[in-house]
């Protein structure tokens, strides 16, 4: 996995692949932004941010595909539950949910859905949505990088995902620039809260309260 994650700081690369129960860091190189270059993950700056982006480059693989990673806040996560839709029903029940769920008219955002769960009577569906036009910016960033923008998401899903053997669980990213906590239904994120803060009181009470969401 080649990762790049954005922040209002800084840019950072990581190579890392799953070894056995453990995650195999390959490369860690991190550049800083000058003030004002991203601001809430905009880009305001991008050439500046194309710039660190090109020297992150040189101690990076080559590999040209990469993931971006960017805040819990930007990269929308929900679990859906429908009690009776068809396939043909299904976008506009999703559409409709997200009216209610997102900050702005869901037809801004680019939306992937995935079935998690499919029983007699219910349907559990994760719904990952970002802004169209947050996700072209970066495109273009990359581009001009000489990289090419595979997917987007954050990075406590894309550790969490480097455990999709198992069915149910929960991951506290509390080490990162946007701590947080993600839930996963067989194998797919359905929720992420970002933590108050990265001590251990803080991370219980958001666990409990998350948890809470699903008794």
């Amino acid at each position: 996995m080649l990762g790049l994650q954005c922040t209002d700081s800084s840019v950072r690369a990581v190579a890392a692949r799953k070894s056995g129960e453990h995650l195999d860091v390959k490369v860690r190189a991190e550049e800083g932004l000058s003030r004002g270059a991203i601001r809430e993950g905009a880009l305001e700056q991008s050439r500046r941010v194309v710039s660190a982006v090109r020297k992150l480059r040189e101690s990076a693989p080559k590999d040209r595909n990469v993931t971006l990673c960017l805040s819990p806040e930007l990269v929308h996560t929900h679990l859906l539950v429908f009690d009776d839709v068809d396939s043909e029903q299904m976008s506009d029940a999703i559409q409709k949910e997200l009216m209610h769920l997102l900050p702005e008219d869901p037809s801004l955002y680019d939306v992937q859905y995935s079935i998690v769960r499919n029983t007699e009577l219910t349907l559990y569906i994760s719904v990952t949505a970002a802004l169209k036009e947050t996700l072209s910016a970066y495109e273009e960033l990359c581009k001009e990088s000489g990289l090419f923008l595979k997917s987007v998401t954050t990075t406590g899903r894309a550790l969490g995902a480097l455990h999709s053997d198992l069915d149910v669980y929960a991951l506290v990213n509390a080490a990162d620039a946007h701590p947080s906590i993600v839930v996963f239904v067989g194998g797919n994120p359905v929720d992420e809260m970002l933590l108050e803060s990265n001590e251990p009181h803080a991370i219980i009470k958001n666990m409990k309260e998350l948890i809470a969401e699903y008794i």
